[in-house]
């Protein structure tokens, strides 16, 4: 995925020079729509995730219960849960990213825990625990506990086409 931009652009500057300079007739939309789509399969094909990855959620839907946390989890073509309660912030800043593309997901975290979320949202719902909803563009929301000179988690959110819920409260089962 490191040379998908590149090469995309490539292709696409090829197929409008063709069309104006030696005047061959092709249907550039259709062709670069085929071509993005070609170099997604094949990207997913080539870098999908480990069976058993506990840190993606890729064409399927489970929960990832985080106890020792990695700095990455994405949720691409799928539903799921990323669960942050069972941990508390290390050190000043610690970074965690969640990347999100055609999902459905929640994130938990546990009321208490001191955490700044940044939220990235590109035509997508994002809901937050203060009930803001964020559709289109930035919005940082910072939990009742966060003091920025003490240990905190700094959680950055990108949701592109999906829905996303970040959920401050724990329920519990009752009988």
């Amino acid at each position: 995925m490191n040379y998908f931009y590149g090469i995309l652009l490539t292709i696409l500057g090829l197929l409008i020079l063709a069309r104006y300079v030696f005047q061959v007739k092709i249907p550039i939309f259709i062709v670069s729509t085929a071509i993005i789509i070609f170099i997604v399969g094949v990207s997913l094909f080539f870098h999908r995730p480990e069976p058993g990855s506990n840190r993606d959620i890729v064409f399927s839907n489970k929960t990832i219960q985080v106890t020792n946390p990695a700095e990455e989890y994405n949720l691409a073509f799928s539903g799921g849960t990323i669960d942050l309660s069972m941990m508390s912030p290390q050190y000043k800043g610690q970074k965690i990213k969640i990347n999100s593309l055609l999902s459905r997901g929640t994130i938990k975290i546990k009321p208490g825990t001191p955490a700044i979320i940044r939220i990235n949202s590109a035509l997508s719902v994002t809901q937050t625990p203060d009930n803001s909803s964020v559709y289109l563009g930035r919005y940082n929301y910072k939990t009742a506990s966060f003091k920025e000179n003490s240990n905190y988690l700094d959680i950055e959110i990108k949701n592109i086409f999906a829905k996303l819920k970040v959920d401050e409260a724990i329920k519990t089962k009752t009988p």
